[in-house]
């Protein structure tokens, strides 16, 4: 997390996506982001999960990860190869209300 902190630090802002593809150590990762409370502070999130007969307790953890991110994030997506896309929740920067119909200067009021 020590890297994430110097990235947020040197940016002036938080973390708009991070990807994990890391053959395996995934569930490591982002047990550890889980526990220093960094799944929190990210607008999207993608993982891939590998299936491996070397990842202890592989099923378990995914189901234990999947609901830590449910906490904090929603689904976004699920793609081949066992992509997943987790948006945050709710998602602040989805939307400017600065330019829906009816805001001030943009489009005819609702």
């Amino acid at each position: 997390h020590a890297v994430l902190a110097e990235v947020v630090e040197a940016a002036g802002r938080e973390i708009d996506v991070l990807s994990i593809n890391c053959e395996g150590c995934e569930y490591a990762i982002l047990e550890r982001l889980s526990s220093q409370g960094w799944l929190r502070r990210l607008r999207f999130l993608q993982v891939s999960w590998h299936a491996s007969d070397e990842i202890p307790d592989r099923l378990q953890r995914r189901c234990h990860l999947r609901r830590a991110l449910s906490a904090v994030m929603r689904p976004s997506y699920v793609a081949d190869f066992s992509w997943e896309g987790w948006a945050a929740s709710p998602r602040p920067y989805a939307v400017d209300s600065r330019y829906l119909p009816g805001a001030a200067g943009f489009g005819p009021p609702l």
